[in-house]
């Protein structure tokens, strides 16, 4: 794999990346060359605020190595990134076409296994903790926890195992990132670990870049060596104020919520609920749709959360304080998020009550207890059509 380091730049031009994930074309008009973005991270305060003008600079096309997966497979995970079909082959999709946008493949650092790298499959373990319990549980591995426990420890630890986070390519400004979850507390340390290997793994290691994903984070770029590039959100998603995440209509009650309140237990929040919350949180219970005022990234754990349950997602920088919104806070909304616009409008608790009844669940069916067996049976001799007298456990645990 050729992963030798460009020359000098050609061109260094200033410039403002304008609104490019809404409003240019996936693959239409403008250059096909990318653009490497090159942005002053010297903070002398030690604030979140990253401060210097965006600077464009035409680097040329990422060298392309050898493929190292081979043509026609699926595998669930590389260990290098040779071309950009090994990744395009891992990374997941855009949530609809019509939407220029990112492509990402998650990846994950077992510190137990010498520092192994994998990037995964995003369609088929879209959350870290599928991937790792899949693969990296047992059979001379240490185990993982349940998902609970691996969300704390993985995410929050400074003692953790694996170094989690996702390699993303906007398609606006042709920029391939590195990117850790909001709520993660990795250490400016652990970050240059994950950046150098995924580097030095990747054709694209040499215009890779660090993406601060929230301002918690931004907080350790002072500390990061100069050799970790780094783009700000404000700088990536440059005029842009509305990300659709999951397209879709909901009614529901409109309610804001800050995390750190969800987060503690001071407030819930309900299915009947279009929740505004002020960050993006590490997860969240069952809601009719979710706006926050934070952008998201597409493999974010609540927008996976919101493609599973089928509710809308959107983000929307100032929604806190958003006129439109805090007009109708408390009040029963239909909220429609489209490709390339929002609507929010008032309904009727009645509307809204009605449009519950259609979208309801399918009751959940409990089969009647089969109290007929008073015999011991053999394991081998039970199957799942005998869960009326075995239960759910035995009936499974002699299926091969």
């Amino acid at each position: 794999m050729n992963r030798n380091r460009f020359g000098a730049a050609r061109r260094v031009a200033t410039a403002v990346l304008a609104s490019f994930l809404l409003f240019s074309g996936m693959g239409c008009g403008g250059t096909d060359e990318p653009l490497d973005v090159a942005v002053g991270t010297d903070i002398a305060d030690g604030s979140a605020e990253l401060p210097g003008e965006l600077v464009l600079v035409d680097w040329g096309v990422p060298p392309e190595g050898e493929c190292v997966i081979p043509e026609g497979e699926e595998p669930d995970f590389t260990q290098e990134l040779g071309c950009t079909a090994d990744f395009e082959n891992l990374a997941s999709f855009p949530l609809d076409a019509s939407i220029p946008g990112a492509r990402s493949s998650k990846t994950v650092i077992d510190t137990a296994d010498k520092d192994a790298l994998y990037f995964t499959r995003a369609e088929k373990y879209p959350m870290h903790y599928e991937f790792c319990q899949a693969f990296l549980s047992g059979k001379g591995k240490p185990m993982v926890g349940d998902p609970s426990t691996f969300n704390m420890t993985e995410y929050y630890s400074p003692y953790r195992r694996f170094l989690l986070g996702a390699i993303t390519y906007y398609q606006g400004p042709k920029v391939w990132v590195y990117e850790i979850a909001p709520y993660d507390t990795a250490s400016a340390e652990m970050v240059a670990k994950s950046y150098d290997l995924i580097a030095a793994a990747a054709f694209f290691g040499n215009v890779l870049y660090f993406h601060p994903t929230s301002e918690s984070v931004a907080k350790i770029v002072p500390d990061l060596p100069e050799r970790v590039k780094v783009i700000t959100t404000e700088q990536l998603f440059a005029g842009v104020t509305f990300l659709p995440l999951n397209l879709g209509q909901a009614l529901g009650q409109l309610r804001f919520f800050n995390v750190d309140d969800l987060e503690a237990g001071q407030t819930f929040v309900t299915a009947r609920d279009i929740a505004v919350l002020d960050r993006v949180p590490n997860d969240i219970s069952v809601v009719a749709g979710l706006i926050t005022a934070q952008l998201q990234t597409p493999l974010s754990h609540v927008n996976v959360l919101s493609q599973n349950r089928g509710t809308p997602n959107m983000s929307l920088i100032g929604a806190m304080e958003d006129p439109e919104l805090k007009a109708l806070e408390n009040q029963w909304v239909r909220l429609t998020v489209g490709p390339f616009e929002h609507s929010i409008e008032k309904v009727t608790k009645a509307e809204a009550d009605a449009w519950w009844e259609e979208h309801k669940p399918p009751a959940v069916k409990i089969p009647e207890l089969d109290l007929s067996v008073k015999t011991l049976t053999d394991v081998k001799d039970i199957d799942v059509t005998m869960i009326p007298a075995f239960g759910g456990k035995a009936s499974h645990y002699g299926v091969p």
